[in-house]
């Protein structure tokens, strides 16, 4: 079955990406509130987050109800959450601080516990309270939860920590956080992750992607998800498809719909 070619917005520079993204997320989640009474996000680490939470901060503070927000996040790595290396202490920093959140309303990865493989399985356990109803529903056995989910994308494909080869938690059915091992010269191995059937549930998936070492990944992954479309270089995708399906970013398939969020260097040579 072909699916439908994702939106791809490009944007002039990482700051004008920035700003764009933060205020495409102020109006998703003001969105979720004003129908559901609350927005629940799971956040991504790296740089670009960093910037899209600076941007939050800086042009929607007031904007929000951010009391109504749950926050969560789509991986981490197993260090102490004040390690500079969490990715739940670089969100603290640049955005729940600023943002002056209810620290009830925010869900960090516990990677306290003895072993990653505990800690995610509290952290699933976490996030299925959150959701009472996701699996209970008879009419619909992948109910929407997390209202939006934010992923970067490295460039060798991978999205949270989510790795390129890694059929076992690839091909993971049902679990929604799983342990998994960064490859090798990552500063961080021990990790936990979204699964993709947890992010599968989201109703909108939004990947933000800046910089010139993402196109070759970025060409195969929008040639895969544009399956039965042309693609961005009119290149054949009968070619792409092959390789890109390894790659995980192309395997992200919310029930939602996905959005792709790139400045011009990512799109260069892969765009027009």
């Amino acid at each position: 079955m072909s699916r439908h070619a994702p939106p791809v917005i490009v944007c002039a520079d990482r700051a004008s990406l920035a700003a764009a993204v933060a205020a495409r997320i102020a109006q998703l989640i003001a969105a979720a509130i004003a129908e559901r009474g609350r927005a629940v996000v799971a956040l991504a680490g790296g740089t670009t987050p960093r910037d899209v939470h600076e941007a939050l901060v800086a042009g929607h503070a007031t904007r929000v109800d951010w009391r109504r927000v749950v926050w969560c996040f789509g991986d981490e790595r197993l260090v102490p959450l004040a390690d500079p290396r969490s990715n739940f202490r670089m969100a603290r920093e640049t955005l729940l601080e600023p943002l002056e959140v209810d620290w009830g309303t925010v869900w960090p990865v516990p990677t306290g516990a003895a072993s990653a493989e505990t800690v995610a399985v509290r952290y699933e356990r976490t996030l299925r309270a959150l959701f009472p109803d996701a699996d209970a529903d008879a009419d619909d056995p992948v109910a929407p939860t997390f209202d939006l989910v934010l992923l970067g994308m490295g460039g060798d494909g991978h999205t949270a920590s989510l790795f390129p080869g890694d059929e076992d938690i690839l091909g993971e059915p049902s679990r929604w956080v799983r342990a998994v091992a960064a490859p090798d010269g990552a500063p961080v191995r021990e990790r936990v992750t979204l699964t993709l059937p947890a992010i599968a549930r989201a109703r909108t998936v939004l990947f933000v992607a800046a910089g010139a070492s993402k196109r070759s990944a970025l060409l195969q992954v929008l040639a895969r998800n544009a399956e039965g479309h042309p693609d961005a270089t009119g290149k054949s995708k009968d070619a792409l498809a092959p390789d890109a399906v390894t790659l995980p970013a192309a395997r992200v398939a919310p029930q939602g719909g996905v959005e792709w969020w790139l400045d011009k260097a990512a799109w260069k040579e892969t765009g027009s």
